[in-house]
């Protein structure tokens, strides 16, 4: 991915999860978004299987960290492409500049090395021009493309002062600049900027210019897209515009009880809940497994059943590298037990993302040949390319038998990806509701002040040309899983149209 900087969920609250925010990368090949069942699930980052053959990395490829040590050849000065960032790379981390139209300034971040540990990079010389690709794993596409620089400006380096104004101006600025998805919104952008200006001129303090920046994306309705007002690290506030059907009738049903007290919580149990009600029609379980991200067993008649809730965050302290790792061998385990079974559920229908080349993991465990399932490109590349996306098989055995692909507007980020993988195998059935619209790498930048934005600038289109931004993917199946009309749906929805995919399954 080359969006930057997403939260790792590594506790119980809110507060802890939003002090990992400058730990983790979405440019690294990571989608998340950070509203629905904030407890549950990342990553960055809106993906596929294998890269493209012709690709030149796959022989040249190494290792950025040799027994801890960074490579050398990435240390000194790069320009991020397709990001609007400058990068200093040096042994502690990646420090960063933003670019900004006629500004740039530092980031108060460092992107720690452990996130990329066991990552991989090729390097290529062109006349003068020197560029990097970053790879999560030699049979993924790149994540991030570097290009060299001289040097980082000096006046990049300088703290930039800024008045309310100055702050908003760059606030806007970064979304004229790297916001993808203004079209397929409806956002009319520039007509609203007048009012919100003046706005800013005349806002007292930071909290006040919080709610001007929350007014300016509350009907984005993406769940790359938002902003957070942190102090001394730790946050004041944060919105997130991503605002489906569904999460609309999760908020509603927290504010009508009493018994539950933060609305992340809140969504933690009816996940919990959801699982568990499918453990109940289990005749056999593994249980949840990987930090409770994945469930399978068999439903009666002989039908598997994967759940899977999220890509990322798979036990404490892992990054890519070790979530990749993790996942392949319980999928391995789960698709060696569910052989002998007719057909197979995959339950992404409450998924709220993560890491691209987890969902490869994943999908590559039904494929049968490669396939190019979608490709992404940058909304400003700066000269980086585009990259494909490839499901193919992985792992000792592969599922060939029917599988019905379950989604709703709940599944997210990674999960979407994930269904854009699995759509291109000819034994898969997409069955359920539209999944969310948000597809693409969330891109992370700290503003002037005590302020942080994200934003979709990534743009993915499946292998028939088609961007699915905004809208969502469409079931191939319909069948309603959480009815805004029923009020019981949010508690039976799942369950029924677990019937009702059985019921297809035996027909």
């Amino acid at each position: 991915m080359a969006g930057f900087f997403t939260m790792d969920f590594l506790n119980n609250s809110l507060l802890n999860r939003m002090k990992t925010l400058r730990e983790l990368a979405p440019a690294f090949g990571m989608r998340w978004h950070a509203c629905i069942a904030l407890p549950l699930i990342f990553a960055l980052t809106a993906c596929g299987g294998g890269a493209d053959p012709s690709a030149d990395k796959p022989a040249a490829a190494q290792p950025i960290f040799t027994q801890g040590r960074l490579d050398p050849a990435l240390k000194g000065p790069w320009r991020m492409l397709g990001t609007g960032q400058l990068v200093d790379w040096k042994d502690d981390g990646l420090h960063l500049f933003q670019e900004v139209k006629s500004r740039c300034y530092p980031d108060p971040q460092t992107l720690q090395s452990h996130v990329i540990d066991g990552f991989l990079f090729t390097k290529k010389q062109e006349n003068e021009k020197t560029t990097v690709e970053i790879h999560a794993s030699a049979n993924t596409p790149s994540a991030v493309t570097l290009e060299r620089v001289k040097e980082i400006p000096a006046h990049c380096r300088q703290p930039m002062s800024a008045s309310h104004l100055d702050i908003f101006n760059v606030f806007w600025d970064i979304f004229d600049l790297d916001y993808a998805f203004f079209k397929e919104r409806g956002i009319h952008w520039n007509e609203r900027k007048a009012e919100l200006e003046k706005l800013a001129s005349a806002a007292q303090s930071a909290q006040d210019l919080q709610k001007i920046f929350v007014k300016a994306l509350g009907d984005f309705n993406d769940y790359h897209t938002g902003v957070m007002h942190a102090e001394n690290g730790l946050p004041v506030s944060y919105f997130n515009s991503g605002n489906t059907t569904s999460y609309k009738m999760l908020r509603q049903a927290f504010e009508q009880q009493s018994d539950v007290d933060s609305l992340d919580e809140f969504q933690l149990e009816f996940l919990n809940a959801i699982q568990q009600s499918a453990m109940s029609r289990l005749g056999s379980s593994s249980g949840k497994l990987l930090n409770g991200a994945l469930l399978w067993g068999v439903l009666p008649g002989n039908v598997g059943y994967i759940g899977l809730s999220q890509e990322i965050d798979y036990a404490d302290g892992s990054n890519i590298t070790r979530d990749r790792a993790l996942i392949a061998a319980e999928m391995d385990r789960a698709i060696s037990a569910l052989q002998g079974t007719q057909a197979l559920v995959l339950d992404l229908s409450v998924n709220n993302g993560g890491a691209d080349a987890v969902s490869a993991e994943v999908a590559g465990r039904f494929a049968d040949r490669r396939r190019l399932a979608f490709t992404t490109r940058s909304h400003r590349p700066q000269g980086r390319a585009a990259q494909d996306w490839y499901v193919e098989p992985r792992g000792a055995k592969q599922y060939l038998k029917p599988v019905y692909l379950l989604t709703s507007d709940l599944t997210i980020s990674a999960g979407e990806t994930l269904t854009l993988m699995m759509r291109e195998l000819p034994h898969v059935v997409h069955v359920g509701q539209p999944t969310a619209g948000s597809q693409s790498n969330k891109l992370e930048k700290s503003l002037p002040g005590p302020f942080h934005v994200t934003l979709s600038h990534e743009i993915n289109t499946d292998s028939r040309g088609i961007v699915h931004e905004g809208r969502g993917i469409p079931p191939t199946v319909p069948v309603v899983i959480f009815d805004p009309a029923d009020p019981q749906a949010l508690t039976h929805g799942h369950g029924r149209a677990l019937d009702k995919v059985l019921e297809l399954i035996g027909r």
